[in-house]
């Protein structure tokens, strides 16, 4: 495939003059039959070449705020990453009709992808996977992109195009090797216990236990370990879910709310205290 290098830089300037913070590029093919897909770039367009990986920040203070008020923290946190979803949405867009422009199609993916209860951090995409695999960074410890510039604090995006572009150079697991596994940090502050620090990513997630704190159990409760139910589920929690639901009526507020604000997280201490990529 011979590369189009003129129009790679074209397409790279265009999306940080569109508002993008960073934007990788790689091979269509890096993100077929992976564990991190339910479907291949070529169901989605089926003469993909290539990816675009479209990065945007969260600014310095935003992660700062208290996340045990959900109030303050829908009304600061949860606003803003609405926000910079619709900005990447604006961006992608931008992009799609600067390639069809010259010529080439291409598909952007949603930086909220409905979730899938058998996989819920992988489902139609994996946009961090798809952004490691355009040199954007390398998957953490805590299962976030980890890029040099922000560290896990960014929203993601994903387009296929069948433009031959230019591949940027992966990290190669290096900033994983490098840094997380001296650092562990997130895996000490886990409330849950979710992350095993001695298996490499993404297999070293307990999943039950993330999602007793990312979808408002761990707040209502007041409880950080999830119950041994709770921890043992299977196949996934969604089974256990109704006695938990009798439990804790609230919750369904808190479920109005996530869906009002893209599947709001309400425990994010992995990404909040994560060193790398802070500024000083």
């Amino acid at each position: 495939m011979e590369e189009d290098i003129e129009l790679t830089k074209e397409i790279k300037e265009k999306g940080i003059e569109f508002g993008a913070a960073k934007i990788g590029i790689g091979e269509a093919d890096r993100c077929d039959k992976t564990p991190f897909f339910f479907t291949s770039p070529y169901t989605i367009l089926k003469d993909a070449k290539s990816m675009i990986s479209i990065c945007v920040n969260y600014p310095e203070g935003i992660l700062d705020v208290p996340s045990d008020d959900p109030f303050v923290f829908l009304t600061t946190f949860g606003s803003f990453r609405v926000k910079l979803q619709d900005k990447l949405r604006d961006i992608a867009s931008s992009l799609v009709g600067f390639i069809d422009e010259r010529g080439y199609k291409a598909v952007p993916i949603d930086p909220v992808i409905p979730i899938d209860e058998r996989r819920w951090f992988a489902c139609l995409i994996s946009h961090k996977y798809a952004g490691m695999m355009s040199g954007l960074g390398d998957i953490g410890m805590n299962n976030a992109l980890l890029t040099p510039e922000f560290g896990p604090r960014i929203e993601l995006a994903t387009i296929f195009t069948n433009v031959p572009l230019k591949t940027d150079a992966l990290f190669g697991g290096s900033i994983y090797e490098g840094v997380c596994k001296e650092c562990k940090k997130c895996a000490d502050i886990c409330p849950t216990q979710g992350i095993d620090a001695f298996k490499k990513p993404p297999y070293n997630i307990d999943l039950n236990r993330c999602l007793w704190g990312t979808q408002g159990w761990m707040l209502l409760s007041k409880i950080e370990i999830p119950p041994d139910d709770w921890v043992s589920a299977r196949p996934t929690v969604n089974t256990i879910i109704p006695k938990y639901k009798g439990r804790y009526p609230k919750i369904k507020e808190y479920q109005a709310w996530q869906e009002e604000y893209g599947g709001l997280p309400y425990c994010m201490k992995c990404i909040i205290e994560c060193p790398y990529g802070k500024k000083e």
